[in-house]
This record gives C-alpha cells, structure tokens and sequence, in this order.
C-alpha cells in the first residue's frame, strides 16, 4: 500500500503544531476522559519527515497530492535505476510544479510564498542540471 502525503496540525504538550509535509499511514482512534466518562474520536496516524509519528485529529489534515504524484515521489525518491532523459526530467520538472501548487491550496500568503520560491529554485537547479546534461552528451558525441 503507498502512502499518501498530507499537511496540517496536531495538538502536543498543550499547543497545536503545524507540519507542511507528512506520510499518511492509516486512521485511528484516540480518547479523551471527562468527568462523566470517555468521548472517542477519529485520528490519522502521520509520520513526520523526522520519523515523528503524530496523531492529528481527523479533520485537521489535508491530503496534499493524487496518486499519480505519489507515485512520482517514490520515483525520484527510491529508484536509482531510472533512466535519465531529457524528456524524463523535463516531464518531472512539470509534474513537480503541479504538485507544488496543490501543496499551495489553502497556505498563509506567507506560506504561499516560501513555497514558490522554493518551486522558483528547484525549477532553475533542474534547468541547470538539464543544461548541464546537454552539454555533457554533446561533447560525448
């Protein structure tokens, strides 16, 4: 089963704590005891990207991609075996500014602008990185 990334809060140590990026690995439930006994409700279990596991309540997080991203993620991510070509990292520049404006749906203007520019760099470091490519395999030839 893959995991599903999502963003949001959680409540630890009596504050809530924001996370902009989590594996989603199941629900779950938790308690809470009062006086005239215990109310039950629905938690997600998220691993933060320290290893972190937390237990936000149900509707405190926001699954952040589709499938097709996640198997994108895991893609880049883990295999050391991919092929890489021009129209490979081109494809994945694009499907990588698509993810990064989902992950923008409902951030802070303050949020909204870390991420682009985070979008902004990684978007130049692949257009180095491709450039750089092109000129290896030319003077290859």
């Amino acid at each position: 089963m893959r995991k599903r990334y999502c963003k949001g809060r959680y409540y630890k140590a009596g504050a809530y704590h924001d996370f902009s990026f989590g594996k989603f690995h199941q629900w779950g439930s938790n308690y809470e005891e009062f006086e005239d006994g215990v109310g039950n409700y629905s938690v997600a279990i998220v691993e933060l990207p320290d290893g972190t596991i937390v237990m936000p309540v149900a509707d405190d997080i926001c699954f952040i991609e589709t499938e097709e991203m996640n198997k994108l993620i895991e893609e880049c991510a883990c295999n050391t075996d991919t092929v890489f070509s021009m129209e490979w990292a081109r494809d994945t520049l694009n499907r990588y500014r698509d993810h990064v404006c989902v992950t923008m749906l409902g951030q802070t203007r303050a949020e909204e602008s870390k991420t682009m520019y985070a979008l902004f760099n990684a978007l130049k470091m692949g257009e180095s990185a491709l450039e750089k490519l092109m000129k290896q395999r030319e003077g290859e030839k």
